[in-house]
């Protein structure tokens, strides 16, 4: 997992990163926080190994960092849940994004909205999946249900450029 060879294969790794509690009356809750440049409900993350001073991390530290950077808190314990390609249509090409999603239940520090805005504990049954990407609630919320590892391949329509058409390519449940 640590293995950075997919640059080499055209792939910006991101990470994502969702926070889960048990509230007070038993039932999961997933943090989420809105990204400020498109708006939508999400998990932390980023890029890994995109400057100088993080040429050397792993996804996972890459996944640490971003949850300082975001919600100030540092993240531990995490556990990779699945490992998606997303293809942007760009022209004749496409750009192609890894996003390995991690979810923990241990971190440090008080959560506070830095790198993103909002954070909120949402039940499972409440989350707000017309404010998300529209394909994340094909994977997030199976991901959140069961303890599956997913591998999955999502394709962006031409003129897409916001992932709001999104088809699944394939999809793989371990």
């Amino acid at each position: 997992m640590s293995d950075l060879k997919v640059f080499q294969d055209g792939f910006e790794i991101k990470t994502i990163v969702y926070l889960l509690r048990i509230n007070k009356k038993g039932k999961k809750e997933v943090l989420l926080a809105k990204h400020r440049k498109q708006g939508k409900w999400n998990g932390f993350g980023g890029k890994v190994g995109d400057k100088d001073e993080w040429k050397n991390e792993t996804i996972e530290m890459g996944a640490t960092r971003e949850g300082e950077e975001e919600l100030g808190i540092i993240a531990s314990d995490l556990k990779n849940r699945a490992i998606i390609d997303f293809l942007f249509y760009s022209g004749d090409e496409f750009t192609k994004v890894q996003g390995h999603v991690f979810f923990t239940s241990k971190w440090k520090g008080k959560i506070v909205g830095i790198g993103m805005d909002s954070p909120t504990w949402f039940q499972i049954d409440e989350i707000p999946w017309d404010e998300m990407w529209t394909n994340d609630r094909a994977w997030l919320e199976q991901l959140l249900l069961s303890d599956k590892f997913l591998e999955a391949i999502y394709e962006f329509n031409k003129g897409d450029n916001k992932g709001e058409k999104a088809f699944e390519k394939s999809f793989i449940w371990k």
